[in-house]
């Protein structure tokens, strides 16, 4: 009987120690959803942008490769990096149509 109060009082200090580790990853993801939500975003104004856009024929396969590369960036399980540089390709498509990012 003397055992269980050392193993409940572990347990809780173990706990109190886990919580603020835990809520870092938590916040991580977040911050990740929230930027993928916003990079897949600017892909689907740039694939619009595309298809109604009068541009020279340069500025349409340079809006077509960031596209590309934007969601490249974005496959499988994106981190922070990868959702920054997917934005940025997706911008940098907008950017060569002329259209507003």
């Amino acid at each position: 009987m003397t055992v269980l109060p050392w193993v409940l009082g572990a347990v809780v200090l173990a706990g109190l120690a886990a919580a603020p580790v835990a809520g870092t990853l938590v916040r991580r993801r977040r911050t990740v959803a929230a930027g993928r939500d916003r990079a897949r975003s600017l892909c689907s104004r740039l694939e619009v942008a595309l298809d109604g856009t009068d541009a020279p024929e340069p500025a349409r396969r340079e809006a077509r490769r960031c596209l590309l590369l934007a969601g490249a960036a974005l496959a499988g399980r994106p981190g922070p990096a990868d959702v920054a540089r997917a934005a940025d390709w997706a911008r940098t498509g907008l950017a060569a149509l002329d259209e507003p990012t």
